[in-house]
């Protein structure tokens, strides 16, 4: 494994939780804070999963933000990259039905989680990195964007791994056309690609897993990975495509399982050549199906990681 950390770039929210699962937001009595933001959540998985991890993102000068820092900091997150910044920090409700699917409702409109701005990256921003991974959240404010785009110049010049989670969420941004878009912009050059089946569609307009896995794989450089919920997983890199089955297990709350995986996905592929292709990559997609298999059944995104010794 090359030495270094995994900097994870993007939000860290909070997560606002009806609770127990099953309760409506406009019926719930009780919510139970929550530490999120799919970066952040990356960043703990690695952490747990013995991978050391920053996180490159923005949080609020206030309470919450300071929630935030102090759970990161238990998981064992490198913070000195999170910066506060004078914004109120992001908030994100969540129901859960009894199947575990939730839904989002976000008050992030000014928010602290989309400040990230390119003097945030620092002189050396990939100084100590043997990866770069970063989610779609950064990129709707134009700062975030050029953010982003110095940070993936920075890996390249470093010959550091990109891998990028497509995390689209049309709730806040102007239109699905308009997220897709800035995706589809931040993917030149990146190494690895993740998206759920539903984004893989969106992101290449086609409507099979063969389709849209292969239309992913036409715009990352080296590895696409389309994940399908209780199905498991399908990839596709230099050899033909990889698929890993997904075991059964009773959901409580699916925020979370994309970035369990993803987390398991790229503590895997750093293990060398032979992870990135054949049976290597099976078994690091099985390992990451059984990462966000383990999300699902716990409420909270982070909630499945035991914490650090």
């Amino acid at each position: 494994m090359r030495p270094g950390r995994v900097v994870c770039a993007g939000e860290a929210l909070v997560d606002l939780a009806a609770t127990p699962a099953g309760t409506p937001l406009a019926a719930a009595t009780r919510l139970r804070m929550l530490q999120g933001g799919s970066p952040a959540n990356v960043a703990v998985g690695l952490c747990a999963l013995g991978v050391p991890a920053a996180l490159l993102g923005t949080v609020g000068a206030d309470a919450l933000g300071s929630f935030l820092v102090d759970a990161l900091r238990r998981r064992g997150v490198d913070t000195t990259r999170t910066h506060a910044v004078a914004a109120r920090t992001g908030l994100v409700f969540l129901s859960i039905d009894r199947r575990g699917e939730r839904a989002f409702l976000p008050a992030r409109e000014g928010t602290a989680d989309n400040l990230l701005h390119p003097r945030h990256l620092g002189p050396r921003p990939v100084a100590g990195a043997c990866w770069v991974h970063h989610s779609s959240g950064p990129l709707r404010p134009a700062a975030g964007t050029d953010a982003l785009r110095r940070l993936r110049a920075a890996a390249r010049a470093g010959g550091l791994p990109i891998s990028v989670d497509v995390n689209l969420r049309p709730g806040v941004w102007p239109s699905v056309r308009a997220n897709v878009t800035a995706v589809r912009r931040a993917l030149d050059g990146v190494d690895v690609v993740k998206a759920n089946l539903d984004e893989a569609r969106a992101l290449t307009g086609a409507r099979t897993v063969d389709g849209a896995l292969r239309g992913l794989r036409g715009l990352c450089t080296r590895l696409a990975v389309v994940t399908l919920g209780g199905r498991g997983a399908v990839a596709l890199g230099e050899g033909g495509p990889v698929t890993a089955a997904a075991r059964r297990v009773r959901v409580v709350d699916t925020t979370g399982a994309g970035d369990a995986f993803m987390a398991a996905l790229i503590a895997g592929l750093l293990g060398g050549a032979a992870a990135w292709e054949g049976a290597g990559l099976r078994r690091v997609l099985a390992r990451a199906n059984r990462a966000g298999a383990a999300a699902c059944r716990v409420l909270g995104a982070t909630t499945c990681w035991r914490l650090p010794h």
